[in-house]
């Protein structure tokens, strides 16, 4: 996180008094609670320095600098795929991707639901309001 993105400005800022390698003895030991993490998400989009691992699509494309011909979406990336590579690009036959995520075959201790059954309303809300334009752009609900 702090070697890219905006978090270089900050870095260069505020980190010029402290030494990276201190910093990451001092706290490679520390622990937090998924809701604190997204409360950090929260503060960090609200004071503009959001972390390009958790800030929106819509923030991160920047349509001025990159041309974005075409966004596939992962979940359906087979039918994305077929389209992209058949349709447009005019290959015959079927066109497939290996879809497999590393984390396949391990089982989870816990569903994403149960991390976010017990977080706040105020915390769901502010949540929901940061990344309202990527549920609209990607089909989402708020119930998935």
């Amino acid at each position: 996180m702090l070697s890219s993105g905006t978090s270089v400005a900050f870095v260069t800022t505020f980190g010029r008094g402290y030494d990276l390698r201190d910093l990451v003895m001092r706290f490679r030991n520390t622990s937090f609670t998924f809701s604190q993490f997204l409360w950090h998400v929260v503060w960090t989009h609200d004071a503009g320095v959001a972390d390009e691992h958790w800030m929106t699509y819509t923030e991160a494309c920047d349509p001025c600098r990159v041309k974005f011909d075409y966004i596939l979406k992962l979940e359906t990336i087979q039918e994305e795929i077929q389209y992209l590579f058949c349709g447009v690009l005019g290959f015959q036959g079927e066109a497939t991707f290996p879809v497999r995520h590393r984390s396949h075959g391990h089982a989870l201790a816990r569903s994403d639901r149960e991390y976010y059954a017990n977080l706040s309303t105020e915390l769901m809300r502010r949540l929901l309001g940061i990344y309202r334009h990527d549920f609209a752009i990607f089909d989402y609900s708020q119930g998935q």
